[in-house]
């Protein structure tokens, strides 16, 4: 499997989505942009939240 680097570019957080349509979280992922992770193939890098990796992958 091929290695893909992940770039976190932009956090955005949408409160009236959140309360919409899931179960809401007092705090969700701590990313910085420019943190970069690298992906084993499907393998969800260390440290890259779920909710991220799910939106990504074929898994979401």
């Amino acid at each position: 499997m091929k290695k893909c680097r992940i770039t976190v570019m932009k956090m955005a957080r949408y409160d009236d989505l959140i309360e919409k349509y899931e179960n809401p979280i007092a705090h969700a992922c701590d990313m910085q942009p420019g943190r970069i992770f690298i992906a084993n193939g499907w393998q969800k890098p260390e440290g890259l939240c779920d909710s991220a990796w799910e939106s990504m992958s074929a898994l979401g």
